[in-house]
Protein backbone atom coordinates (compact mmCIF):
# COMPACT_ATOMS: atom_id res chain seq x y z
CA UNK A 1 0.00 0.00 0.00
CA UNK A 2 1.38 3.44 -0.72
CA UNK A 3 1.28 6.07 2.00
CA UNK A 4 -0.38 9.14 1.22
CA UNK A 5 0.95 12.84 -0.32
CA UNK A 6 -0.74 15.71 1.63
CA UNK A 7 0.45 19.52 0.24
CA UNK A 8 -0.04 22.81 1.55
CA UNK A 9 -0.67 25.46 -0.56
CA UNK A 10 -0.77 29.41 -0.08
CA UNK A 11 0.64 32.66 -0.93
CA UNK A 12 4.18 33.88 1.45
CA UNK A 13 3.18 34.17 5.23
CA UNK A 14 0.07 32.40 5.26
CA UNK A 15 0.96 30.11 8.04
CA UNK A 16 2.01 26.81 5.77
CA UNK A 17 5.04 26.01 8.14
CA UNK A 18 2.94 26.44 11.44
CA UNK A 19 0.74 24.30 9.83
CA UNK A 20 2.74 21.52 8.41
CA UNK A 21 4.31 21.64 11.98
CA UNK A 22 1.15 20.95 13.93
CA UNK A 23 0.15 18.57 11.41
CA UNK A 24 2.91 16.16 11.35
CA UNK A 25 3.05 16.08 14.90
CA UNK A 26 -0.90 15.25 15.30
CA UNK A 27 -0.65 12.71 12.33
CA UNK A 28 1.11 9.76 14.09
CA UNK A 29 -1.29 9.15 17.14
CA UNK A 30 -4.59 10.35 14.92
CA UNK A 31 -4.98 6.61 14.20
CA UNK A 32 -5.20 7.45 10.52
CA UNK A 33 -1.34 5.92 10.10
CA UNK A 34 -0.37 2.26 10.03
CA UNK A 35 1.91 1.03 12.61
CA UNK A 36 5.98 1.68 11.40
CA UNK A 37 4.74 4.30 8.83
CA UNK A 38 6.23 8.10 9.64
CA UNK A 39 5.38 11.28 8.76
CA UNK A 40 7.72 12.75 6.25
CA UNK A 41 7.89 16.57 6.10
CA UNK A 42 9.33 18.37 2.97
CA UNK A 43 9.56 21.42 1.03
CA UNK A 44 9.47 23.05 -2.72
CA UNK A 45 11.74 24.31 -3.14
CA UNK A 46 14.53 22.59 -2.06
CA UNK A 47 13.56 19.25 -0.77
CA UNK A 48 16.06 17.31 -2.00
CA UNK A 49 19.86 17.51 -2.01
CA UNK A 50 20.38 18.82 -5.64
CA UNK A 51 16.83 20.65 -4.79
CA UNK A 52 18.64 23.04 -2.36
CA UNK A 53 21.13 24.35 -4.54
CA UNK A 54 18.50 25.03 -7.16
CA UNK A 55 16.80 26.71 -4.44
CA UNK A 56 19.69 28.97 -4.19
CA UNK A 57 19.40 29.89 -7.73
CA UNK A 58 15.82 30.12 -7.97
CA UNK A 59 15.15 32.38 -4.79
CA UNK A 60 18.47 34.68 -4.78
CA UNK A 61 17.73 38.58 -5.05
CA UNK A 62 21.11 39.68 -6.53
CA UNK A 63 19.66 41.45 -9.90
CA UNK A 64 22.35 39.95 -12.19
CA UNK A 65 21.17 36.84 -11.55
CA UNK A 66 17.62 36.92 -12.30
CA UNK A 67 16.36 34.54 -14.38
CA UNK A 68 13.84 35.02 -17.11
CA UNK A 69 10.46 33.76 -16.29
CA UNK A 70 10.49 30.79 -18.97
CA UNK A 71 14.24 29.25 -17.26
CA UNK A 72 12.69 30.07 -13.56
CA UNK A 73 10.13 27.84 -14.78
CA UNK A 74 12.33 25.18 -15.75
CA UNK A 75 14.24 25.22 -12.72
CA UNK A 76 11.27 24.72 -10.46
CA UNK A 77 10.72 21.63 -13.21
CA UNK A 78 14.09 20.53 -12.20
CA UNK A 79 13.43 21.16 -8.94
CA UNK A 80 10.48 18.84 -8.82
CA UNK A 81 11.69 16.17 -10.92
CA UNK A 82 14.51 15.51 -8.34
CA UNK A 83 12.08 15.83 -5.23
CA UNK A 84 9.72 13.74 -6.33
CA UNK A 85 12.29 10.82 -7.69
CA UNK A 86 14.16 11.12 -4.82
CA UNK A 87 11.82 12.04 -1.66
CA UNK A 88 8.09 11.92 -2.46
CA UNK A 89 7.55 8.55 -4.45
CA UNK A 90 10.11 6.54 -2.48
CA UNK A 91 8.14 7.46 0.90
CA UNK A 92 5.08 7.27 -0.54
CA UNK A 93 6.23 3.47 -1.62
CA UNK A 94 7.12 2.64 1.60
CA UNK A 95 3.82 3.46 3.21
CA UNK A 96 4.65 6.82 4.88
CA UNK A 97 3.00 10.32 4.51
CA UNK A 98 4.36 12.63 3.12
CA UNK A 99 3.38 16.68 3.55
CA UNK A 100 5.12 19.41 1.40
CA UNK A 101 5.49 23.19 1.66
CA UNK A 102 3.87 23.70 -2.13
CA UNK A 103 3.61 21.19 -5.27
CA UNK A 104 2.24 21.86 -8.94
CA UNK A 105 -0.36 23.91 -7.90
CA UNK A 106 1.98 26.54 -6.93
CA UNK A 107 3.85 26.48 -10.42
CA UNK A 108 0.32 27.19 -11.75
CA UNK A 109 -0.03 30.43 -9.26
CA UNK A 110 3.16 31.82 -9.47
CA UNK A 111 4.60 31.06 -13.00
CA UNK A 112 1.05 31.05 -14.46
CA UNK A 113 -0.67 33.16 -12.96
CA UNK A 114 1.87 35.84 -11.66
CA UNK A 115 3.98 35.57 -14.56
CA UNK A 116 1.26 34.83 -17.45
CA UNK A 117 2.86 32.04 -18.57
CA UNK A 118 0.18 29.35 -20.92
CA UNK A 119 -1.24 27.59 -18.50
CA UNK A 120 -1.17 24.30 -20.72
CA UNK A 121 2.50 24.23 -21.13
CA UNK A 122 2.85 24.28 -17.39
CA UNK A 123 0.65 21.52 -17.22
CA UNK A 124 2.46 19.68 -20.29
CA UNK A 125 5.82 19.91 -18.29
CA UNK A 126 3.61 19.29 -14.75
CA UNK A 127 2.79 15.99 -16.65
CA UNK A 128 6.39 15.19 -17.12
CA UNK A 129 7.98 16.17 -13.74
CA UNK A 130 5.41 14.71 -11.07
CA UNK A 131 6.06 10.98 -12.62
CA UNK A 132 2.47 10.23 -11.62
CA UNK A 133 2.25 11.78 -8.04
CA UNK A 134 -0.50 13.87 -7.24
CA UNK A 135 -1.37 14.74 -3.78
CA UNK A 136 -3.86 13.09 -2.13
CA UNK A 137 -5.18 16.20 -0.21
CA UNK A 138 -4.71 19.69 -0.62
CA UNK A 139 -5.12 22.77 1.79
CA UNK A 140 -4.86 26.22 0.55
CA UNK A 141 -4.43 28.48 2.92
CA UNK A 142 -5.88 32.06 2.47
CA UNK A 143 -4.67 35.30 3.35
CA UNK A 144 -4.93 38.91 1.40
CA UNK A 145 -1.74 40.07 0.01
CA UNK A 146 -1.52 43.22 2.34
CA UNK A 147 -1.50 40.63 5.11
CA UNK A 148 1.04 38.66 3.59
CA UNK A 149 3.17 42.25 3.15
CA UNK A 150 2.79 42.71 7.16
CA UNK A 151 3.67 39.74 8.64
CA UNK A 152 6.82 39.36 6.70
CA UNK A 153 8.05 43.59 7.75
CA UNK A 154 11.09 41.67 9.76
CA UNK A 155 12.27 39.36 7.49
CA UNK A 156 14.48 40.12 4.32
CA UNK A 157 12.71 39.34 1.35
CA UNK A 158 13.97 36.74 -1.26
CA UNK A 159 13.62 37.47 -5.41
CA UNK A 160 10.02 35.57 -5.64
CA UNK A 161 9.01 37.79 -1.88
CA UNK A 162 10.37 41.38 -3.57
CA UNK A 163 8.27 41.23 -6.37
CA UNK A 164 5.92 42.93 -4.92
CA UNK A 165 1.28 43.27 -4.30
CA UNK A 166 0.64 43.53 -7.70
CA UNK A 167 2.44 40.27 -8.52
CA UNK A 168 1.09 38.68 -5.09
CA UNK A 169 -2.27 39.72 -5.83
CA UNK A 170 -2.26 37.89 -9.15
CA UNK A 171 -0.65 34.85 -7.60
CA UNK A 172 -3.17 34.86 -4.94
CA UNK A 173 -6.07 35.14 -7.81
CA UNK A 174 -4.39 31.88 -8.92
CA UNK A 175 -4.66 30.03 -6.17
CA UNK A 176 -7.68 31.39 -5.31
CA UNK A 177 -9.19 29.72 -9.16
CA UNK A 178 -7.10 26.54 -8.73
CA UNK A 179 -9.25 25.90 -5.12
CA UNK A 180 -11.90 26.36 -6.49
CA UNK A 181 -10.77 23.97 -9.88
CA UNK A 182 -11.57 27.18 -12.43
CA UNK A 183 -8.53 27.24 -13.77
CA UNK A 184 -9.38 25.39 -16.35
CA UNK A 185 -12.55 25.42 -19.25
CA UNK A 186 -15.53 23.78 -16.77
CA UNK A 187 -14.59 20.29 -17.61
CA UNK A 188 -15.04 18.94 -14.12
CA UNK A 189 -18.51 20.55 -14.13
CA UNK A 190 -19.47 19.41 -17.39
CA UNK A 191 -18.46 15.83 -16.36
CA UNK A 192 -20.55 15.89 -13.27
CA UNK A 193 -23.45 17.44 -14.85
CA UNK A 194 -23.17 14.82 -17.21
CA UNK A 195 -22.74 11.83 -14.71
CA UNK A 196 -25.03 13.24 -12.84
CA UNK A 197 -23.31 13.75 -9.96
CA UNK A 198 -24.90 17.61 -9.48
CA UNK A 199 -27.80 18.94 -11.24
CA UNK A 200 -28.00 21.77 -13.74
CA UNK A 201 -29.00 25.26 -12.21
CA UNK A 202 -31.29 25.68 -15.82
CA UNK A 203 -32.86 22.48 -18.16
CA UNK A 204 -32.46 19.26 -17.54
CA UNK A 205 -29.55 16.38 -18.76
CA UNK A 206 -31.31 13.76 -20.52
CA UNK A 207 -29.26 10.78 -20.74
CA UNK A 208 -29.83 7.17 -21.41
CA UNK A 209 -26.38 6.03 -21.43
CA UNK A 210 -25.25 3.76 -18.46
CA UNK A 211 -22.56 6.12 -17.54
CA UNK A 212 -18.40 4.67 -16.75
CA UNK A 213 -15.69 7.35 -15.28
CA UNK A 214 -12.16 6.75 -15.55
CA UNK A 215 -10.06 9.91 -13.61
CA UNK A 216 -6.90 11.33 -14.35
CA UNK A 217 -4.96 9.55 -11.34
CA UNK A 218 -5.85 5.99 -11.35
CA UNK A 219 -4.81 5.93 -7.55
CA UNK A 220 -7.71 7.41 -7.00
CA UNK A 221 -10.04 5.39 -8.31
CA UNK A 222 -8.35 1.33 -7.85
CA UNK A 223 -9.18 0.11 -4.38
CA UNK A 224 -8.29 -3.34 -4.63
CA UNK A 225 -5.50 -5.60 -4.44
CA UNK A 226 -5.05 -7.05 -8.02
CA UNK A 227 -6.61 -6.89 -11.04
CA UNK A 228 -9.24 -9.44 -9.85
CA UNK A 229 -10.61 -8.53 -7.13
CA UNK A 230 -10.74 -4.85 -8.36
CA UNK A 231 -12.51 -6.52 -11.62
CA UNK A 232 -14.94 -8.30 -9.16
CA UNK A 233 -16.13 -5.33 -7.09
CA UNK A 234 -17.20 -4.03 -10.27
CA UNK A 235 -19.06 -6.39 -11.44
CA UNK A 236 -23.07 -5.83 -10.95
CA UNK A 237 -24.47 -8.71 -12.10
CA UNK A 238 -25.95 -11.52 -10.61
CA UNK A 239 -23.59 -14.31 -12.78
CA UNK A 240 -22.24 -17.79 -11.70
CA UNK A 241 -18.14 -18.04 -11.47
CA UNK A 242 -17.71 -19.28 -14.60
CA UNK A 243 -19.60 -16.49 -16.33
CA UNK A 244 -17.44 -14.08 -14.49
CA UNK A 245 -14.23 -15.65 -15.31
CA UNK A 246 -14.98 -15.23 -18.98
CA UNK A 247 -16.27 -11.39 -18.29
CA UNK A 248 -13.04 -11.40 -16.90
CA UNK A 249 -10.61 -12.85 -19.42
CA UNK A 250 -12.85 -10.71 -22.28
CA UNK A 251 -12.35 -7.05 -20.44
CA UNK A 252 -8.60 -7.85 -19.48
CA UNK A 253 -8.21 -9.00 -23.34
CA UNK A 254 -9.90 -6.02 -24.66
CA UNK A 255 -7.72 -3.22 -23.11
CA UNK A 256 -4.40 -5.32 -23.86
CA UNK A 257 -3.82 -7.17 -20.75
CA UNK A 258 -4.15 -10.18 -21.33
CA UNK A 259 -2.92 -12.60 -18.83
CA UNK A 260 -3.21 -9.82 -16.03
CA UNK A 261 -5.97 -11.32 -13.87
CA UNK A 262 -3.50 -12.28 -10.71
CA UNK A 263 -1.10 -9.03 -11.01
CA UNK A 264 -0.93 -7.30 -7.98
CA UNK A 265 -2.58 -3.57 -8.70
CA UNK A 266 1.03 -2.39 -7.16
CA UNK A 267 3.10 -4.14 -9.96
CA UNK A 268 0.93 -2.00 -12.53
CA UNK A 269 2.56 0.91 -14.13
CA UNK A 270 0.28 4.25 -14.58
CA UNK A 271 -0.85 3.56 -18.11
CA UNK A 272 -1.88 -0.16 -17.11
CA UNK A 273 -4.00 0.76 -14.03
CA UNK A 274 -5.85 3.27 -16.17
CA UNK A 275 -6.25 0.36 -18.85
CA UNK A 276 -7.72 -1.59 -15.51
CA UNK A 277 -10.13 1.09 -14.95
CA UNK A 278 -11.22 0.94 -18.67
CA UNK A 279 -11.74 -2.53 -18.04
CA UNK A 280 -13.67 -2.12 -15.08
CA UNK A 281 -16.01 -0.22 -16.72
CA UNK A 282 -16.44 -2.70 -19.99
CA UNK A 283 -17.05 -5.15 -17.01
CA UNK A 284 -19.94 -3.37 -15.42
CA UNK A 285 -21.63 -2.90 -19.01
CA UNK A 286 -21.31 1.19 -19.38
CA UNK A 287 -21.61 1.92 -22.80
CA UNK A 288 -20.64 5.58 -22.67
CA UNK A 289 -17.21 6.43 -20.84
CA UNK A 290 -16.27 9.77 -19.74
CA UNK A 291 -12.31 10.35 -19.01
CA UNK A 292 -10.91 13.22 -17.60
CA UNK A 293 -7.60 13.59 -19.00
CA UNK A 294 -6.47 10.07 -18.41
CA UNK A 295 -2.89 10.54 -19.74
CA UNK A 296 -2.27 13.63 -18.57
CA UNK A 297 -0.33 11.63 -15.53
CA UNK A 298 1.72 8.98 -18.33
CA UNK A 299 4.72 8.30 -19.92
CA UNK A 300 4.35 8.71 -23.98
CA UNK A 301 4.18 5.06 -23.95
CA UNK A 302 1.82 4.68 -21.52
CA UNK A 303 -0.34 7.44 -23.27
CA UNK A 304 -0.12 5.99 -26.69
CA UNK A 305 -1.59 2.53 -25.00
CA UNK A 306 -4.22 4.50 -23.41
CA UNK A 307 -5.61 5.95 -27.04
CA UNK A 308 -5.44 3.25 -28.93
CA UNK A 309 -7.42 1.27 -26.10
CA UNK A 310 -10.00 3.63 -26.74
CA UNK A 311 -9.91 4.44 -30.25
CA UNK A 312 -10.23 0.38 -30.63
CA UNK A 313 -12.90 -0.07 -28.54
CA UNK A 314 -14.90 3.28 -29.64
CA UNK A 315 -14.53 1.64 -33.33
CA UNK A 316 -16.18 -1.88 -32.85
CA UNK A 317 -19.93 -1.76 -34.31
CA UNK A 318 -20.11 -5.33 -32.60
CA UNK A 319 -20.38 -3.93 -29.09
CA UNK A 320 -20.56 0.21 -29.51
CA UNK A 321 -18.87 2.11 -26.90
CA UNK A 322 -19.03 5.88 -26.68
CA UNK A 323 -16.68 7.91 -24.87
CA UNK A 324 -15.46 11.45 -23.70
CA UNK A 325 -12.56 12.35 -23.66
CA UNK A 326 -11.41 15.71 -21.74
CA UNK A 327 -7.50 16.61 -22.79
CA UNK A 328 -5.35 19.50 -23.02
CA UNK A 329 -3.31 17.78 -25.49
CA UNK A 330 -3.46 19.03 -28.39
CA UNK A 331 -1.85 15.76 -30.40
CA UNK A 332 -4.29 13.30 -28.79
CA UNK A 333 -7.10 15.05 -31.20
CA UNK A 334 -6.23 12.74 -33.99
CA UNK A 335 -7.66 9.51 -32.34
CA UNK A 336 -11.02 11.39 -31.96
CA UNK A 337 -14.50 11.41 -34.51
CA UNK A 338 -14.93 14.70 -33.43
CA UNK A 339 -13.64 17.81 -31.09
CA UNK A 340 -15.06 20.62 -29.17
CA UNK A 341 -13.50 23.29 -27.33
CA UNK A 342 -14.93 24.13 -23.78
CA UNK A 343 -13.41 27.31 -22.42
CA UNK A 344 -14.93 29.62 -19.52
CA UNK A 345 -17.78 26.87 -19.37
CA UNK A 346 -18.89 27.35 -22.79
CA UNK A 347 -18.62 24.51 -25.35
CA UNK A 348 -17.83 25.34 -29.28
CA UNK A 349 -19.84 23.59 -31.73
CA UNK A 350 -18.29 20.00 -32.72
CA UNK A 351 -15.91 19.77 -36.13
CA UNK A 352 -13.14 17.24 -38.00
CA UNK A 353 -10.01 16.94 -35.94
CA UNK A 354 -8.40 17.95 -38.84
CA UNK A 355 -10.07 21.38 -39.32
CA UNK A 356 -10.15 22.09 -35.49
CA UNK A 357 -8.65 25.30 -34.17
CA UNK A 358 -8.72 26.63 -31.09
CA UNK A 359 -10.13 29.96 -30.66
Amino acid sequence: MKGKFIVIEGIDGCGKTTQIDELSKWLPDSGLIEKGSKVITTREPGGSLLGKKLRGLILDNNENNKPSSLAELLLYSADRAEHVSKIISPALNNNNWVISDRFSDSTLAYQGYGRNINLEIIKNIESIVCQGESPDLTFFLEISPEESIFRRKNKIPDRIESEGIRFLEKVNEGFKLIAKQKNGSGKSTLLKLINGIIKPKNGVVDSKANIGMVFQNPDHQILMPNCRSELLLSINQNINRNEINKKIEYVLDQVGMTGFEKRPVHTLSGGQKQRLSIACALISNRNFILLDEPTALLDQTSQLKVLKTIKNLTSDHKKPLSALWITHRYEELTYADAVAELKNGFLSSWQEPSKFQYN
